[in-house]
């Protein structure tokens, strides 16, 4: 089981890592025994410790191999005494006695997870990052590597505020498939001026985003609907539409995986939000298709990001140039294209090409106050142009199986010409686990501003 949510992220992965050969994907294959459901009694004559009760469960799940025996007990009896963890309520009360009331409440719960039922589940609550969900079945159960993809998508949209753009443009996220709402909502927490869509399918789903949304107070900047992206595309893309990051973890399990799963999962979860079809990619390829409609066109270069490029400072200049330089991908056809429309409008370009076409290397360096200039009054505005354009695309993020980023490449070079497939992000375990896909420049729009 997955479990260990409530450790950090490293700590997670360092627990699954030795184990790694086991998953499919994400999922656990199911490697325990059948277990039989027989519950011990209940004490009656004498009364349990909180740490006699951790054991006693402890053993009793060992015996008829529940996963993670000692992390089930231990979350469990915390929860029922108000902590997250045993850590949490520290070692004095592990020695007290548990009341008549919270023994019968034990059992209850810990009889449930010897049916297999998930944790989150029994407890019905969660960690996602730094938020609490409420959990219920079916409604999927977020997953560690999920928390990565939000971190991704973060990144991105923290580095694009920082910019300015988020005042000019459609400021808004998507979320196919939004389960629990743990991707939404984290967003929205951390980022105060996005406002977000979450769609599922499963009614259970969009019943329980809303009641998180909710409890979170984020209901006046999310909107939940029940909607089908293989059933409703047209309904989703005028009701949607524009947004500027759409980003899904959608089912992705190659069908015939499906039969290798623990039960927690095929007794408990939703198998639509699990089975991708044949080869895993039967909701994504619905999804791809649709992305460029739903896409706003905002970072295409236009005459106002033209004169809006101001930078301040050389210091300003040099923050620039790092994070242009530390982006992973660049489509450099693309910069020069931009470089060169922006220098056609100036000045600058006509010096530019002159200068360089009539100086040697030698008197070019020798003339370091004319390099200056250049810098500070072409390649400053230049760089900062580049930051904008690529920073403002509108983009897909998904979490696949490991399987999956070539065969999503190759598929969408053949399938949807809008998109461009920027790069596969890897998960904390090295493991190709994030397609990140981008919507390519609209010719219309540049046609329009070169006019």
């Amino acid at each position: 089981m997955w479990i260990r949510l409530r450790r950090p992220l490293k700590e997670v992965y360092n627990c699954f890592k030795p184990l790694k050969d086991g998953f499919i994907g994400h999922k656990w294959l199911c490697t325990s025994p059948c277990v039989a459901e027989c519950v011990p009694a209940l004490p009656t004559a004498s009364r349990l410790t909180v740490e006699q009760a951790v054991k006693l469960w402890t053993d009793h799940f060992q015996q008829r191999g529940v996963s993670e025996p000692h992390l089930s007990s231990q979350y469990i009896i915390a929860h029922l005494l108000g902590a997250k963890t045993l850590e949490g309520i520290g070692q004095d009360r592990l020695a007290e006695f548990l009341t008549q009331e919270q023994t019968e409440q034990t059992w209850e719960l810990c009889s449930r997870r010897l049916n297999r039922m998930p944790v989150q589940y029994v407890i019905e609550e969660w960690d996602f990052r730094d938020l609490t969900l409420k959990m219920r079945p079916p409604v999927f159960i977020p997953r560690p590597e999920t928390e990565e993809l939000v971190g991704l998508v973060l990144t991105d949209l923290q580095m694009k505020q920082g910019t300015g753009l988020s005042e000019e443009t459609s400021f808004r996220c998507l979320e196919v498939g939004c389960g629990s709402g743990a991707i939404s909502l984290s967003l929205l927490k951390s980022l105060p001026q996005l406002r977000a869509i979450a769609l599922d399918k499963n009614k259970d789903a969009v019943d329980l985003t809303r009641e998180n949304s909710h409890s979170l107070g984020f209901q006046d900047r999310l909107e939940v609907h029940h909607m089908d992206v293989m059933r409703d595309a047209d309904i989703i893309v005028s009701m949607c539409s524009p947004v500027s990051v759409l980003v899904s973890n959608p089912p992705y399990l190659f069908s015939e995986d499906m039969i290798s799963l623990e039960p927690e999962i095929l007794r408990f979860e939703d198998h639509a939000a699990l089975d991708g079809g044949k080869d895993g990619m039967q909701v994504m390829r619905h999804i791809l298709t649709l992305a460029p409609k739903l896409l706003s066109n905002h970072g295409y270069l236009t005459a106002h990001h033209i004169h809006m490029v101001k930078l301040k400072s050389v210091l300003e200049l040099q923050t620039v140039l790092e994070v242009f330089m530390q982006a992973t991908v660049f489509d450099f056809k693309e910069i020069f294209t931009v470089g060169q429309y922006y220098f056609r409008c100036t000045v600058l370009w006509r010096t530019l090409r002159s200068f360089l076409s009539s100086h040697s290397v030698v008197s070019i360096v020798k003339q370091v106050s004319l390099l200056q200039s250049l810098l500070f009054n072409g390649l400053r505005s230049f760089t900062s142009l580049c930051f904008h354009f690529f920073l403002s695309r509108s983009r897909v993020y998904l979490e696949v199986d490991p399987r999956h980023p070539q065969l999503i490449q190759k598929w969408v070079e053949e399938s949807v010409e809008e998109l461009h497939y920027l790069h596969t992000h890897r998960d904390i375990t090295d493991r190709p686990r994030f397609c990140i896909l981008q919507k390519k420049e609209c010719n219309t729009d540049q046609d329009q501003d070169q006019h």
